[in-house]
């Protein structure tokens, strides 16, 4: 609002909510912070009962009982002028571009273009490796250890901040190079740390997407949330309702 004023043109893109809500389980999971999905997905009760233990870089827990697109909307339309809300299934089309955009047939006709011949890509883990993914974690907590995910590395980043100023992010930027700018003395310091978050980390995420889930030999199997996880059901099908009134009146 401050920075472009309430003529922004609002486009806000909404998703079947179970399929959305396992996307951003699963984006936790992509991302190395490693928990159960019935300890992810919270009432609002609960929710509101930790905020002590919430920080604004995080996402430790996801409040069901919040997630209403109608009201979501609602926000938006009271602030700005133009707001336009599209169902997923639809981005391709693009025609939801033409007039807050202004775009002509051709324009639109390239977009569509353009996105079905685009790669897909970070596609979620399989049931397969999101058993493997659990299965490491339960050894690695057995030897008192547990994967360093996105959070963590966040948290490191303050800790640096708060510990040693600007100079912290010098600390911190020297992990970040690559291993071969770094002058020797330096390389043998962060050599353990380097092996340990390339086999622990970042190789885990890409072995699973691109070696396991792109196996000829195996069959990828969507991974669906268990039955027991709270996820509101009445307050689920009001939204998918919601998303079929968008598609009507769009």
């Amino acid at each position: 609002m401050e920075l472009f004023g309430n003529n922004a043109v609002i486009i806000i893109t909404v998703r079947e909510p179970v399929s959305y809500f396992t996307s951003v389980y699963q984006q936790t999971i992509h991302e190395g912070n490693i928990v159960e999905p019935r300890d992810f997905f919270v009432r609002g009760d609960a929710y509101d009962k930790v905020p002590s233990q919430l920080t604004s870089w995080r996402m430790d827990y996801f409040d069901v009982d919040s997630f209403d697109l109608e009201k979501l909307h609602n926000i938006y339309k009271e602030r700005f002028k133009n707001v336009y809300m599209v169902s997923l299934g639809h981005i391709r089309e693009f025609n939801f571009l033409k007039g807050p955009l202004s775009l002509s047939c051709e324009e639109v006709a390239m977009l569509q273009k353009s996105f079905l011949d685009a790669p897909p890509s970070n596609r979620s883990y399989s049931i397969l490796a999101m058993h493997f993914t659990f299965l490491r974690e339960r050894l690695l907590n057995v030897l008192g250890a547990k994967s360093i995910g996105s959070n963590d590395r966040k948290a490191i980043d303050l800790f640096y901040l708060l510990k040693h100023g600007n100079k912290g992010n010098k600390a911190k930027d020297s992990h970040q190079l690559s291993f071969s700018a770094l002058p020797v003395a330096e390389k043998v310091k962060q050599l353990p740390f380097r092996v340990i978050r390339r086999i622990f980390y970042l190789s885990w995420r890409s072995f699973m997407q691109v070696n396991l889930d792109k196996s000829k030999w195996l069959q990828y199997k969507k991974y669906t949330l268990p039955s027991d996880v709270y996820l509101n059901e009445s307050l689920i099908q009001k939204n998918r309702n919601y998303i079929e009134y968008l598609t009507e009146t769009s």
